[in-house]
């Protein structure tokens, strides 16, 4: 994963700590939505995984836990809505970390690919559907 933050710390302008947070954000949602087999391949396939995501869960319970930790309106909004609710809470945690709304989809993009060269097109897809809202923003 340290090319992977590398490359995101100098495409996003965003320091180490920020990206390492921001991916670690993801990760997060992906362990909420996708089948817990294939996000552990994926932990096994991406060196480093599971200690951004140790980062950024701080201790909270494995799976649920984004939506009581992204306090504010938007985590408000997302909790009333529904499914698509982690993905607001998402969108506003990258935002705490420097990742913009015009950056998402390009960040978003960049991990996917990077996942996919360690885990398979195939798994990154199956990750991709379990996300309600997240074929809104893959480009």
């Amino acid at each position: 994963m340290q090319d992977l933050i590398a490359h995101l710390t100098a495409e996003f302008g965003l320091t180490e700590q920020k990206t390492r947070a921001a991916l670690g954000v993801l990760l997060k949602l992906i362990e909420q939505h996708a089948d817990p087999q294939v996000f552990a391949q994926l932990l096994e396939g991406l060196p480093d995984a599971e200690q951004l995501l140790a980062e950024a869960t701080h201790g909270e319970p494995k799976r649920g836990g984004l939506l009581r930790s992204s306090g504010g309106l938007m985590g408000s909004i997302a909790g009333k809505i529904g499914s698509r609710g982690s993905l607001l809470a998402t969108a506003a945690e990258l935002q705490k970390h420097g990742v913009g709304l015009n950056e998402m989809r390009p960040f978003l993009t960049a991990f996917a690919k990077h996942a996919e060269a360690k885990v398979g097109r195939d798994r990154v897809e199956r990750i991709a559907s379990a996300i309600p809202g997240l074929d809104d923003l893959r480009s």
